[in-house]
C-alpha cells in the first residue's frame, strides 16, 4: 500500500470509529510465515496474515496468522465464516 493511501485509510478508520485488527499480504513463493524483514518492519501491533501457496503446484492458497511479541512469532488461529 502506498504510504499516502495508508495514512488516508487510517485517518478514515479513526474518523469512523474503526480499529485496525490485522494486516495481510502474500508470499506467493514462500515462506509460509513472516520473514525477518516483515518482523523488522512491522509498525502496528495487530495480527499479521500471510497468504502463501500450500502445495508445490501453486494452485492452492492458505492463510496463516501471526502476532509478533518481543521479536518472536506466535501463531494466531484464523477462523473463516460465510457471514
Amino acid at each position: 500500500m502506498e504510504p499516502v493511501e495508508q495514512v488516508r485509510a487510517l485517518h478514515w478508520m479513526e474518523a469512523n470509529g474503526l480499529d485496525l485488527l490485522a494486516i495481510f499480504h502474500s508470499h506467493p513463493t514462500g515462506p509460509e510465515a513472516l520473514s525477518a524483514t516483515d518482523i523488522a518492519e512491522a509498525a502496528y501491533e495487530v495480527v499479521q496474515i500471510i497468504w502463501s501457496h500450500s502445495n508445490p503446484s501453486g494452485r492452492t492458497w492458505q492463510a496463516r496468522g501471526f502476532r509478533i511479541e518481543n521479536g518472536r512469532l506466535l501463531d494466531v488461529e484464523l477462523e473463516f465464516t460465510d457471514g
